[in-house]
């Protein structure tokens, strides 16, 4: 029912789901998919106002605006090929956004940070001064993890909380990396990132019982992906981390 809910429209060159909501919380989308009406009565106030709103079929930005799907009149058409929605980028390349997920203490954010300075768009200075700030806390080795995670809270815990934000020119495609969090009191922050990625990225742990905890009954892993999946991401990239651990070179 929920695959059903997150069904997504081409609106204003942008993405939108069924219901006609830009910003989506996962309560919502679960209220909305309940036949039975239990789980509103779960909602607060503000999770409220969304569900209504998209009862009526409006969309949020900037308040609520009409938002409508016409039906096609006249009789049914066949063979009709789908053109998928080509959004551009600032540099009038086509936009993709990459959304790196995986179990909490895999390396997600330090992986992708890792990427980033070793292309070049991060000032040194800049990565000294991480440096420097993660050796005052008693956090070293942190500065790649850094460049992403800057809320003052993610860095003292050491997780990852909001979805962070990359931006990153190919010579096809305007790129957007998404790195979102692992920890389960933060998976509705990953929900509403997957819900504008176009592809994934894996990162699992090679570490013994790393792996393992990503994929039992329950684990984050296994929740993150099916979430991704109903959220539209079908293509994953699958990267291995920690691999000095298993004596890998």
């Amino acid at each position: 029912a929920i695959k059903e809910t997150i069904t997504f429209w081409p609106w204003r060159g942008k993405r939108s789901n069924g219901w006609g909501l830009l910003d989506v919380d996962f309560d919502v989308i679960k209220a909305l998919a309940d036949k039975s009406n239990a789980a509103v009565e779960n909602l607060t106030q503000g999770q409220l106002s969304q569900y209504h709103a998209a009862k009526e079929g409006k969309a949020k930005s900037k308040g609520y605006e009409q938002f409508k799907v016409e039906k096609p009149k006249g009789p049914a058409l066949t063979n009709i090929t789908r053109v998928p929605l080509v959004v551009t980028g600032r540099t009038g390349k086509p936009r993709i956004s990459l959304i790196v997920v995986g179990n909490v203490d895999v390396g997600k954010s330090t992986t992708t940070g890792r990427v980033i300075a070793e292309i070049g768009v991060v000032d040194e200075r800049i990565l000294e001064k991480l440096e420097r700030e993660g050796k005052e806390i008693g956090k070293e080795g942190t500065k790649y993890a850094w460049i992403l995670d800057q809320l003052k809270t993610e860095r003292e815990r050491g997780i990852t909380v909001e979805v962070g934000l990359w931006n990153l020119e190919t010579k096809k495609y305007d790129l957007d990396i998404l790195d979102a969090p692992g920890h389960r009191d933060f998976l509705k922050n990953m929900a509403v990132g997957s819900s504008m990625a176009d592809a994934g990225l894996l990162v699992v742990s090679a570490q013994v019982g790393e792996f393992e905890a990503g994929i039992v009954r329950g684990a984050m892993m296994k929740e993150e992906l099916l979430l991704a999946v109903t959220n539209g991401v079908k293509q994953f990239i699958v990267a291995v981390n920690k691999m000095d651990s298993v004596d890998y070179s």
